[in-house]
Parts: C-alpha cells; structure tokens; sequence
C-alpha cells in the first residue's frame, strides 16, 4: 500500500514541476527528468526495503536472510530453530533465514 501512495505522489510530483513555469526550455527539460528519476529511484528503494522484510512462520523466518549460497561447516551440531525444524548446525539454520534457535535437536 506504501508503494502504491508513494507512486501517486511522484506522479503529483512530475506534475507539479510540469505546472511550474520555466522560462527556459532546457531548465524545463532537467527539472523533469530529476523529477522523475529521483520520484523513481525513492519508490523502488521503498519498495524494496519494505519486500525484503517480509517474514513468514509467524516472524521466525526472515526471507531477505536466505541465502542459498552460502557455504557451511560441515559439524554436525543440531539446532531447532524457532519454526520446529532441526538444522545441521547454526550455520544452515542462519543461512535459511531462521531467526532464532536453540541447542539440540526438536522435539
């Protein structure tokens, strides 16, 4: 919803400049595209922000934190993490995206 209202604001915000006279064409041109570009450039990275803390399990998996190519110690050394799943170890656990666990396997 954020990302909808920030979309309509920047398109107030094109038309805004659109509104403002300016004498000189090529000013009028600039004005524009900065406009523009930076209406652009702060909706995709509020978007962005506010998709990369989506969390699933009720808050204990943070899928922003996945990260499938991470490389782990291969020790055995079980955690459960906070969505009732034993890991190997805290490594994988973390690189899942698990945000909290304990020592030991589930039970």
């Amino acid at each position: 919803m954020f990302c909808f209202l920030l979309g309509i604001c920047s398109v107030f915000m094109v038309l805004n400049v659109l509104i403002v006279p300016i004498k000189n064409i090529y000013m009028r041109k600039i004005s524009i595209l900065a406009a523009t570009f930076s209406s652009i450039f702060i909706l995709a990275f509020q978007c962005n922000d506010i998709n990369s803390k989506e969390l699933s399990n009720d808050g204990c998996i943070d899928s922003s934190k996945i990260n499938p190519d991470a490389v782990c110690y291969m020790i055995h050394d079980p955690v459960c993490g906070c969505d009732g799943k034993t890991y190997s170890n805290d490594c994988i656990a973390i690189n899942k995206g698990v945000l909290s666990f304990e020592k030991g396997e589930c039970k």
